[in-house]
């Protein structure tokens, strides 16, 4: 199952968001959680990218003298930093987009108020459900997109 998630994370992440944007009562606020997902991606490709850099030049980054080793690992390090800052500003987004979609939804219930374009589409029965649905594969989204980054992350070059 964790190799599952942690290979089709964005997947969970984009059928989150796809399930509030078709719920009525949340619509266009959940165009956010696509956002997040695609800053997910963009973090998870920086890693990703990093990660080959180191794995695919350990020969070479051991023959370097200490003066070029010590330059490397600066630059290394500051990416690190922001690969990890980042990362954990995803999941306050995450947070916080989940809030607004259910206070949307709320808020919304409570003024009978419908999204433009979807209100004669779904029914509105199912608005609860899509909401409910939506909110846990974003959850399951951001734990799969942290355990691809666990894995993603290479600790550094002695």
């Amino acid at each position: 199952m964790k190799a599952y998630l942690t290979k089709y994370w964005w997947l969970m992440g984009i059928i989150g968001s796809l399930l509030l944007l078709l719920c009525s009562r949340v619509g266009w606020y959940a165009l956010v959680n696509f956002l997040i997902v695609g800053m997910a991606a963009y973090v998870n490709r920086q890693a990703s990218q990093r990660k080959a850099r180191i794995e695919g030049n350990i020969a070479t980054l051991r023959k370097m003298n200490k003066v070029q080793k010590r330059k490397f690992l600066e630059a290394d390090a500051k990416e690190v930093r922001t690969i990890q800052s980042s990362n954990r500003m995803l999941m306050y987004l995450c947070l916080g987009a989940a809030i607004l979609d259910a206070y949307t939804f709320f808020y919304n219930s409570k003024e009978n108020i419908r999204a433009a374009f979807i209100q004669n589409v779904i029914p509105e029965a199912l608005d609860p459900y899509l909401l409910a649905f939506g909110l846990a594969l974003n959850l399951v989204f951001y734990f799969a997109f942290v355990m691809r980054m666990n894995e993603n992350m290479v600790k550094g070059i002695k």
